[in-house]
């Protein structure tokens, strides 16, 4: 649509990786940073996508379903939203950001 960009979002579990000799631990927990107001519907969403990851059985390499992310441009040039996350597993902690910008055509 004209004014906006959707982006799913789709988080997922690491897998083991032979080339590295890493064997994935299982996450304990998983949860989605503060989002702005209007984006509790992402923020929830995301959240029910990182809870699959946790789920007692939840195999390496499994993913949540993707969640769409709606930026609207409102007549700018650009719109960003960053999307902060913190995992937990085998005793230690992982944060990530993935910036996401829409940018309106040249």
């Amino acid at each position: 649509m004209s004014g906006q960009c959707t982006i799913e979002l789709q988080p997922c579990a690491p897998g083991d990786d032979a080339r590295i000799a890493c064997a994935s631990a299982p996450a304990t927990t998983a949860m989605v940073g503060r989002l702005s107001t209007d984006n509790a519907a992402v923020a929830t969403g995301l959240q029910s996508s990182l809870d699959v990851l946790t789920d007692a059985g939840a195999a390496p390499g499994t993913c949540g379903p993707a969640v769409p992310v709606v930026l609207t441009l409102n007549g700018k040039r650009a719109s960003r939203l960053a999307v902060r996350t913190r995992a937990a597993a085998a005793g230690r902690s992982d944060a990530d950001v993935v910036r996401l910008t829409c940018q309106a055509a040249k």
